[in-house]
């Protein structure tokens, strides 16, 4: 029996595991202090146990500090003895309880994305139990169709590296405009419209991340939130 994976839990506890799970990534992620998340986990804590009932299983298996993460890339690649991928792993969407187990896959799936010969820029990340959890938020951002994210925190603490890494788990082209002397509504108009025809043309998935550092103009702005309007 496996202990790591949410399989020999009753569906029910599953159920609970899976709607506090939801509502943190809705409410608990548009917070800014954890004075105020912790309140809002402990109003999901006290209405899942209104709701569902099984308050005893409920404070055994959930508090602040112990839930489920959900995740789609705990089944790994086949590959054969060169190490060439033969068959992709299912991207199924479930549970664990284990953060070393996950710690352990994230880090097989950045030893991947280093072995990728158009990966010049290797990722070292240290994926401490915080950047592991803000690696699944990402993750499950990108898993949405036509998401998107605002990534806010001091620079160097990993967004970036975190987003690509992500969009590497999710089998995704990582895009990022070019910064060159003059660069202009013209160029970024020319960049999106690469983009489109990526995802729109040849239907391939596709991340973009846009740094504050390359909003050169603010009517860079006005072109994203048309983007994020209209999906």
């Amino acid at each position: 029996m496996k202990t790591d994976r949410v399989r020999d839990f009753k569906p029910e506890l599953y159920t609970v595991g899976l709607w506090r799970h939801e509502c943190e990534r809705v409410f608990c992620d548009k917070l800014v202090n954890n004075k105020d998340k912790d309140t809002v986990i402990d109003a999901i804590h006290t209405i899942s146990i209104e709701s569902f009932g099984m308050e005893a299983e409920i404070n055994e298996k959930f508090n602040r500090d112990k839930h489920f993460l959900f995740t789609d890339f705990l089944t790994p690649d086949e590959r054969d003895e060169e190490g060439t991928i033969t068959s992709f792993g299912p991207r199924n969407y479930e549970a664990v309880t284990d953060i070393d187990f996950v710690r352990k896959r994230a880090n097989e799936c950045m030893e991947d994305f280093n072995m990728e010969p158009k990966n010049t820029k290797k990722l070292e990340l240290v994926l401490f139990n915080d950047a592991l959890k803000h690696l699944l938020k990402i993750s499950r951002i990108l898993k949405q169709p036509r998401s998107s994210g605002m990534l806010v925190g001091v620079g160097g603490s990993g967004k970036q590296s975190l987003t690509r890494l992500a969009s590497s788990i999710e089998r995704m082209e990582y895009k990022q405009i070019e910064l060159v002397k003059n660069y202009g509504e013209k160029d970024l108009k020319e960049d999106i419209k690469k983009y489109f025809e990526i995802t729109g043309r040849f239907g391939r998935n596709c991340c973009f991340i846009l740094t504050d550092s390359e909003i050169k103009k603010e009517e860079f702005l006005e072109f994203i939130n048309m983007i994020l309007s209209t999906g």
